[in-house]
């Protein structure tokens, strides 16, 4: 840890034991956590003034913080669509990241490594680069032996799913 007070904050390595999220989507088909990041409800809301680096008028850059080694280790990611009928809910658990380049203001594409086991067994990896300002993704996404019989309620028939999947696909955008 590192602090050149008031510009910058440096952190070698942050870990994270045991992170557990869940997204949900709506039966209409929003995310409840699009609604943080977005602006308040209200007509009246008007965005405030601002000056260098998003802060009021004349005020100082606000300090920068360089994460160079985030690990997660031992997590869960949970998944819960309203969308379809039955409602979907999927994890991927035993999940274990590695994100390097990590900056705020983020300036830079993040690079990540990431491996899980889905519901139903297998296990998923995903490597490469993702930019959150533009949003871009140079990724490799595999996975292996994935039941594919959580997400039936997508295929919108009468059918019962008992297969698996494995997948080698390259994302770029």
């Amino acid at each position: 840890l590192e602090l050149d007070w008031p510009d910058r904050l440096r952190i070698g390595r942050l870990a994270i034991r045991e992170p557990r999220a869940v997204v949900e989507r709506s039966p209409a088909g929003d995310f409840a956590m699009a609604r943080l990041f977005g602006p308040p409800a209200g007509r009246d809301w008007k965005a405030p003034a601002s000056g260098p680096a998003g802060g009021a008028p004349g005020a100082s850059p606000a300090l920068r913080v360089d994460v160079e080694q985030i690990l997660l280790q031992d997590g869960t990611v949970e998944w819960r669509d309203h969308t379809v009928a039955p409602p979907v809910r999927a994890a991927v658990s035993a999940l274990t990241a590695t994100v390097t380049d990590a900056a705020w203001p983020i300036s830079a594409p993040l690079r990540v490594r990431l491996t899980g086991r889905p519901t139903g067994g297998g296990q998923v990896q995903v490597a490469g680069r993702v930019g959150l300002t533009p949003l871009a993704a140079d990724m490799r996404v595999t996975a292996r032996t994935v039941d594919l019989a959580p997400y039936e309620p997508y295929l919108r028939m009468p059918v019962r799913l008992r297969a698996w999947m494995d997948l080698d696909l390259a994302v770029a955008m």
